[in-house]
């Protein structure tokens, strides 16, 4: 009696170990996933700062555009011709380079046709006026038409000196088709600035 009792619970761990087996996972279909996977995160680029061009330095030159070329000069000019009290230098010109070194720049313009004509002045330390007599001297030709006591230079409807005293001026406009124009705004910021 006792051995039958111990063989039927040993058939019965048999079917159940059995049936345990035909319900293995590998057997049983794959659960749907409702979590949908992220994506790999991709880290989010470092912006590489942009180097600053170093552009010289010298002597602050505080002079106003009223100083720097007298208001006549400018009504000859042309009559229309407006000071443009927020302006402000392009990169890469050479306005943008006199405002880094210290210097003045100043725009008039004629809002009924656009023309304009731009000032600057600056008073670079010797390393720089040396950078930018070696520059202009790169890009523009010489002329004698502002006299002899600066090195003029002109490139398109762009007129630079140097002045002895060690000053950088240009002036740019397309009115400077006539060369007579820029003489007389040259030769007034020359006056302007200082002899020593």
């Amino acid at each position: 009696m006792r051995k039958g009792i111990v063989g039927l619970v040993m058939a019965s761990s048999a079917l159940i170990v059995l049936g345990l087996a035909g319900c293995s996972p590998e057997g049983a279909p794959a659960a749907t996933s409702t979590h949908t996977p992220r994506p790999a995160s991709t880290p989010t680029p470092t912006p590489t700062p942009t180097p600053t061009v170093f552009l010289g330095t010298g002597v602050p030159l505080r002079y106003s555009c009223d100083e720097l070329v007298d208001p006549t000069v400018i009504q000859s000019l042309d009559k229309n011709l407006h000071e443009n009290l927020s302006y402000q230098p392009a990169a890469t010109t050479s306005a943008e380079r006199a405002v880094a070194i210290r210097g003045t720049a100043c725009q008039w313009k004629d809002p009924s046709t656009g023309n304009s004509l731009i000032v600057t002045a600056a008073h670079p330390d010797p390393p720089t006026l040396a950078d930018l007599s070696s520059a202009t001297a790169g890009y523009a030709k010489p002329t004698t038409l502002f006299g002899t006591d600066v090195s003029g230079f002109i490139v398109n409807t762009q007129f630079e000196i140097f002045t002895r005293s060690g000053y950088w001026a240009t002036a740019t406009s397309p009115l400077f088709s006539d060369q007579t124009m820029a003489r007389s705004v040259m030769s007034a910021i020359e006056q302007s600035l200082p002899r020593h």
